[in-house]
């Protein structure tokens, strides 16, 4: 009966720890995959003139008007609209784009508020970006060019730089009660009490299946199943999202993009979590082996 009970807990103390477990890696995939670092590695990976056609059927939207007038200035000036897209796609912009996004977000799950991007800063990203597009082989920019085209796109940087969204402008958009749910989910106290729970449940699955190492088993299992489910999200259920996102309307390249990173960062928590479960397994075996060795 003794033996019967112990074994009871330790395999709810195993479920309990695997749902913990689960929660956890999930909200550490959500937080790395909109972190700044992450955002900025995806916008780079966007093509800019591609985005910016489908805002330009997206209803209720006036974000291209700029970077309309921008193509017709250039075009006056004699620069082909190839130019203007590699200075669109150059990775200065890009990284502004992403520092940009990556500012707001991490505004919106922290609750703290973000440097955000001076107009100064906007204008040193324009000199790098046309300085970068004038390393391009194909791409023919006079002086007399390049001067009058980062005049014109800098008179339009005070104008971008305002209606830029603040951290706390941006939070605004978001009822407050959905706001406070979002960062305490991800705030410390959260990541302290599950850390804490994981250390609790794996010191009482120990000292409830001690003997033989049998709490090894309690954990591997857990970690096992937490394995395979976070591979079959990651090579089978995110794919499909994927492929459906790019073949609708719907399925923007930012969205197709967040859901690829999403799905490598299953498959890679999923095989971490899967490797130290076959340790495990291995290390309980270990033991007896050893036994029947010396008998």
């Amino acid at each position: 009966m003794k033996n019967f009970v112990k074994t009871f807990l330790a395999t709810i103390f195993s479920i309990f720890l695997f749902c913990t477990l689960f929660g956890g890696v999930v909200l550490f995939n959500v937080e790395h995959n909109l972190s700044k670092k992450m955002i900025v590695k995806s916008v780079k990976e966007v093509d800019v003139v591609e985005v910016i056609e489908e805002l330009k059927y997206t209803e209720g939207t006036n974000a291209t008007t700029v970077i309309d007038e921008i193509y017709e200035e250039a075009d006056a000036m004699e620069i082909s609209k190839e130019t203007v897209d590699q200075f669109l796609n150059s990775n200065a912009v890009k990284e502004t784009i992403g520092n940009v996004i990556g500012t707001l977000t991490e505004g919106a799950l922290t609750g703290k508020s973000q440097d955000f991007i001076t107009v100064e800063e906007w204008n040193d990203m324009l000199d790098q970006a046309v300085s970068e597009i004038k390393e391009n082989e194909n791409i023919s920019l006079t002086e007399e060019q390049e001067e009058k085209f980062l005049e014109e796109v800098k008179n339009h940087s005070d104008y971008i730089i305002d209606r830029l969204p603040t951290t706390e402008e941006f939070t605004n958009t978001v009822t407050s009660q959905e706001l406070v749910d979002v960062q305490y989910i991800f705030g410390e106290q959260v990541k302290i009490l599950g850390i804490g729970s994981i250390i609790l449940f794996v010191i009482l699955i120990f000292l409830l299946k001690y003997k033989d190492r049998a709490w090894l088993l309690y954990l591997a299992t857990p970690l096992m199943v937490l394995g395979i489910m976070l591979l079959i999200s990651g090579v089978g259920i995110l794919p499909i999202i994927l492929n459906v996102l790019e073949e609708s309307e719907v399925g923007t390249t930012i969205i197709q993009i967040a859901v690829s990173n999403f799905k490598n960062s299953f498959v890679i928590s999923g095989i971490v979590a899967l490797i130290v479960s076959i340790m495990c397994f291995i290390f309980h075996k270990v033991p007896k082996k050893k036994e029947e060795v010396v008998q």
